[in-house]
């Protein structure tokens, strides 16, 4: 197998490559979200985390990857900032795009808790970062669920303070989740350097 050229570019490049290639399976067998899950744990994971600005005591990531390219990682903190309501993410999904709000208690399951009967809408405003960490949370410390047979809705729990036992959810439909991830990779292979790039850093 080829070495990686880059975490946070070719990476999610070969997780695309890999969902396109095992999707047909996955369907076949009725293992799409669990496929869908186990790539967006790591593809969103991975770049997230290699590129993490140094802050609050927090020490930058050991790969260096986000000193090793200032334009990348410029164009990365740009794309995190983005409102959700300016991406193509939006137009495709707009009121489907389903809520991100605090849950009074977690102790049950997804079908006991009343704030899902009818789940707020995510906000426009809302910034693309809070999306994906809120999903890297949620994936990373097997905060999740599913409701119904076949599953319609995941749900992702994080919580927004480290200090308190209160959670934030997300509701997502399989598609929807599926949707996030795709726009994520496309939007990090972008952040490969050009050619023109590369001949300027030369120079």
């Amino acid at each position: 197998m080829s070495a990686y050229e880059c975490w946070v570019t070719d990476f999610p490049k070969r997780c695309k490559e890999l969902l396109a290639n095992l999707s047909p399976c996955a369907k076949a067998h009725d293992r799409e979200v669990t496929l869908l899950l186990a790539v967006a744990s790591v593809c969103i994971a991975v770049p997230l985390d290699r590129m993490t600005e140094e802050s609050d005591g927090r020490p930058a990531h050991p790969s260096g990857d986000r000193g090793a390219d200032p334009n990348r990682a410029k164009k990365f903190d740009d794309l995190l900032k983005s409102k959700v309501r300016d991406l193509q993410l939006w137009n495709d999904l707009g009121d489907r795009f389903i809520g991100c709000c605090k849950l009074k208690n977690h102790e049950g399951d997804p079908d006991s808790w009343p704030e899902l009967d009818n789940p707020e809408c995510l906000g426009p405003d809302k910034q693309l970062k809070t999306v994906l960490k809120h999903v890297r949370n949620a994936l990373a410390h097997g905060n999740l669920y599913t409701q119904d047979n076949p599953i319609s809705r995941i749900v992702l729990l994080s919580r927004p303070d480290h200090n308190i036992e209160k959670y934030n959810y997300l509701v997502l439909q399989p598609d929807q989740l599926a949707a996030i991830l795709k726009y994520w990779i496309d939007e990090l292979v972008k952040l490969e350097p050009s050619a023109q790039d590369i001949a300027q850093a030369l120079e």
